[in-house]
């Protein structure tokens, strides 16, 4: 991440609104606690404005957890809902596979866009970000936040 302290509360604001956006936010936390760590061992900064933005992001998910709480009168009110999405595992391949059938399924459909949209910003994302780096500088050359 590196940077100054300010990017550190840029980070932690940035998690807390990630975490209120989802129930599973505090996954936000534990990458920002780790980069901090990684960070610390590295000698670049103190350890305690990272562990500060990963704070901020487990703020944001306890927030999203006691609204529901208050709301529904179950902290986990969105994991338990989200049992009736009939969900199912399949491979990665597949799951493209299903993507790219579906996204030009219904083409004419007043709905059908929304599916092709979602399939063009997936495939301009790919190759995969972390497919070309491996540290700093991958084996283009390139930081791992170019395109490769």
């Amino acid at each position: 991440m590196g940077g100054s302290t300010a990017t550190m509360v840029i980070a932690g604001a940035a998690g807390f609104g990630a975490a209120l956006t989802r129930n599973t936010g505090i996954v936000v936390a534990v990458a920002l606690a780790a980069e901090a760590i990684q960070q610390r061992t590295e000698g670049e900064r103190s350890l305690l404005p990272g562990l500060a933005a990963a704070a901020g992001a487990g703020l944001g998910t306890l927030s999203v957890l006691a609204f529901w709480a208050a709301k529904a009168g179950d902290w986990l009110a969105p994991i338990h809902q989200q049992a009736n999405w009939e969900r199912a595992f399949s491979w990665p391949w597949t799951t493209v596979v299903d993507g790219t059938r579906a996204a030009f399924r219904y083409l004419g459909d007043s709905n059908g866009s929304y599916w092709l949209i979602d399939w063009l910003i997936v495939v301009r994302s790919w190759p995969p970000p972390w497919s070309c780096c491996s540290g700093t500088a991958g084996r283009t050359g390139r930081t791992c936040g170019e395109r490769c």
